[in-house]
Parts: structure tokens; sequence; C-alpha cells
């Protein structure tokens, strides 16, 4: 195991779970209803239930390797990788009829805006955005299915429908679904190059962040069942990225 060099790492594995009636400065104004403030308690905005990341380091052993090569050339080099994955954050959806806060809403006291969409289905469904998807003779990316969710008719009034009972606020539970889930690798390659004694060290360090370019899905970024891209991809995190440093350190 000598001829591998030295080898450090440290691992961790995080299981939590965060509920509230609304996240931050949410808790405090109109996103909770003024009548039941427990109206919306579940998953709060920051809801990541599970996370395992890894990091380490090690020396590899070229010196070792070629015992008869340059020392300064064989010697002080060093890999560092650190790789992460983690549940999606917890997507919330709105009806998306009332967004005005003069609307009278399921409390009478002006809270039209924050009624949440009707699922229609007990599970929600999860989509591979990653395969040929069409919508309309377009290319599209879902995450979901959009026809899950809709509006009540008590809210839009459509089919004849009445208003909606006091205090209803959609079939949808707050932050109950969560998007697609996010990992990613990052590596680094350091050679420490010693310049005068052991004090002076000239490093030179090559870094790629997402280094196997893996596509990372954000989530889908509407939230209103009107909207046309309602349960579509957003975007993606950050392809790879690579850049070089030098520095002098003593």
């Amino acid at each position: 195991m000598r001829y591998l060099g030295n080898v450090f790492f440290t691992a961790s594995y995080t299981w939590s779970h965060n509920l509230d009636n609304g996240t931050g400065f949410n808790s405090r104004v109109s996103s909770t209803p003024y009548y039941n403030h427990n109206q919306f308690w579940g998953n709060s905005d920051f809801d990541l239930r599970q996370r395992l990341a890894f990091s380490g380091g090690w020396e590899l052993p070229f010196a070792k390797a070629w015992a008869d090569g340059p020392k300064r050339l064989t010697s002080g080099w060093s890999l560092f990788p650190i790789y992460f994955i983690q549940s999606g954050i917890p997507l919330d959806f709105l009806a998306g009829t009332h967004q005005r806060s003069t609307d009278p809403g399921p409390s009478g006291a002006g809270d039209g805006e924050i009624v949440r969409a009707d699922q229609m289905v007990s599970s929600v469904r999860t989509l591979n955005p990653r395969a040929a998807q069409n919508c309309n003779g377009s290319p599209c990316n879902f995450w979901f299915d959009p026809s899950d969710f809709q509006e009540d008719d008590c809210i839009t009034g459509n089919n004849g429908a009445g208003p909606c009972p006091i205090g209803f606020y959609g079939t949808y539970r707050r932050n109950s679904f969560h998007g697609p889930r996010h990992s990613n690798f990052d590596l680094a390659l350091e050679k420490s190059t010693n310049l005068v004694g052991e004090n002076t060290k000239l490093i030179f360090r090559a870094e790629a962040f997402n280094i196997f370019n893996h596509a990372e899905f954000r989530p889908p970024a509407a939230i209103s069942v009107t909207s046309g891209t309602f349960g579509q991809i957003g975007g993606t995190y950050a392809p790879r990225i690579m850049q070089l440093a030098l520095k002098v350190t003593f």
C-alpha cells in the first residue's frame, strides 16, 4: 500500500426534515393566511432530506514509482476530489388565477393570490427530462405531467361552479413535491515545487468543476398552473468549468 502514496478523505451523510408555516419572512407576511397561520404547515423551502458528500486528497506517488527521476518533476503532485449528491428542493404550485391582494380569497381578507393548485392524482409521477419529449411539435423537457395539477372550478368559476368554501386553498399541500436531485463531481490537480528551501514554494493548480460535464437539471421555474411552461425544467446548473492557477507561497 505504501506505493499508493498518502491518502486522506472525509465522508458525510445528512438526513434532515424541516417543517414550518412559511419559510423566512413568509411566516409573517401575506403568504400565510391571516386567520389560520397553520394552513400551509409543511416542508420548508430549504427542506433537503438527504445529502451525501465526499472529499479527500491523494499525494500521487510519482517520486516512488520513478525513483531515479528528477525530484523537482516527480514530487509534490496531489489530487483532490469533491463529490456530493442531494435530494431535490421542494416545489410549491399556485392556482395562478387571482394574483391580486384585492381579491377577497378564501378568507375574505384579500389572500386570493396564495391559493394553491389542485392535485388531481394521489401521487405525482416524475418524468425523465433526458428522454425525447414532444410538445405540440417542439422538443420540451418536463419534470412532471402538468395535467396532474389544475385550477379548481370553484376558483375559476368554470362550469357554473360557485365560490370556494371558506378556508379552501386548493388540495395541493405546500412543498410536498420535490424537484430533480442534484449531484456534482469536482477534481483538482496540484503540483507543489520547492524554490528556496521548504518555505518558498511554487504551486500550480488545475481545477475542473463538473468534470464529467453531466447535465444537472434545475427545478421547474414556473409555479403557476396557468403558465405555459408549467412542469418544464427551467434550466441546468453550470456545465464543466476549468481553471488554472499559479502562485508563490513564502
